[in-house]
């Protein structure tokens, strides 16, 4: 004996994914505020001798709530990581660590919001 049960239509469903869309779409924005701030905050801490390693610092969002944070000069990750003959000079690293608690607490507001209304 075996039974199924399939539901056509409800209003659970609609309302649920409407919440998700619109908990994504304030997640977004303050994910992009946030990555403003890294930015700015690893600006601030990267050595600078021309400017353009500081110039290619980028936040993006890649698909969804995807984002890359990084610098794209060809030796950012040298001066990050270091090599034999010159020590590391970390900037994205710091960056991260002093803004991930900003982003799980943008993701729990954002939910405790939708939650309410």
């Amino acid at each position: 004996m075996s039974f199924s049960v399939r539901i056509l239509e409800d209003t659970a469903t609609q309302m649920l994914k409407s919440v998700s869309e619109n908990l994504q779409a304030k997640v977004h924005v303050r994910f992009l505020d946030i990555g403003h701030e890294m930015i700015i905050y690893a600006s601030l801490i990267v050595p600078v001798r021309t400017g353009y390693l500081r110039s290619t610092i980028f936040f993006v969002a890649v698909e969804g709530l995807a984002y890359s944070f990084g610098a794209s000069a060809d030796y950012a990750f040298w001066v990050e990581m270091g090599t034999r003959k010159m020590a590391a000079q970390p900037f994205i690293r710091p960056a991260v660590e002093v803004f991930m608690s900003m982003f799980l607490e943008a993701v729990v507001q954002a939910v405790m919001e939708a939650c309410r209304g």
